[in-house]
């Protein structure tokens, strides 16, 4: 399949990432940090995988001053095991535990628990499409999840082969990376399916779109062993 949304021009870089280890439990590897408003900076903690000590804190960015673990002082309980992503939206926090299996949602004025996204695999980022409708790339679950967010319920899936990664939102289709394919992917996401997909290097991860409307897709090759050519 070949097609490129019209005002779109694709680049591609192959690089090297370092990634985290299971004999690590540092806890202080960052994810992206979110500002608000409020001008605080919060940020997530990864921790280290199997240790269940990914945190939040948060920064004042004109005293400096730091507070720590957050949600587990708010909720009287760790956060999870492997926060992987990290994002505000519609007013809340969506933290995705990849090694929990479950997205956390939280209130942005007191980091109580809002609800709990279970029955994921190994979620990886979560993307919204519109009001009523998120999706969440997986490591293992050979799919995209698809979230309600009114309900905090996984409703449906779109069965995707690989290790799906980050996604971008570009003119109405939903693009896709994967760590165990040549390609990437674009989603519609009102039908919910895949529509086509364009060949890269192998390995596409990290995506992002810039102001001169060009998709940047980094690709690190086959980290884990497992290429399939697909």
């Amino acid at each position: 399949m070949r097609r490129l949304a019209a005002k779109i021009t694709l680049v591609f870089f192959m690089g090297l990432l370092a990634g985290c280890g299971s004999d690590s439990n540092d806890g202080m590897v960052e994810v992206e940090p979110i500002v608000e408003v409020t001008n605080r900076v919060v940020v997530g903690n990864e921790g280290g995988f199997t240790y269940g000590n990914s945190s939040l804190q948060v920064v004042n960015p004109k005293s400096g001053d730091v507070s720590l673990e957050v949600f587990q002082r708010a909720n009287n309980r760790p956060l999870g095991d492997v926060l992987q992503d990290l994002q505000l939206i519609a007013g809340r926090y969506y933290a995705v535990l990849n090694n929990s299996g479950r997205i956390e949602v939280i209130d942005t004025s007191n980091f109580q628990q809002i609800g709990s996204i279970t029955n994921l695999t190994s979620p990886r980022y979560i993307l919204p499409v519109s009001e009523h409708k998120f999706y969440v790339t997986d490591f293992l679950a050979q799919a995209i999840h698809i979230i309600d967010p009114i309900v905090f319920e996984k409703t449906g899936s779109i069965p995707l082969s690989g290790w799906t990664e980050e996604l971008v939102l570009v003119d109405g289709e939903v693009w896709v990376t994967n760590r165990q394919s040549k390609y990437v992917y674009v989603l519609d996401p009102v039908m919910d399916q895949v529509i086509d997909s364009l060949q890269v290097a192998y390995g596409s991860g990290a995506l992002g779109l810039d102001t001169n409307e060009r998709l940047w897709v980094y690709c690190t090759g086959d980290l884990i062993g497992t290429q399939e050519g697909g």
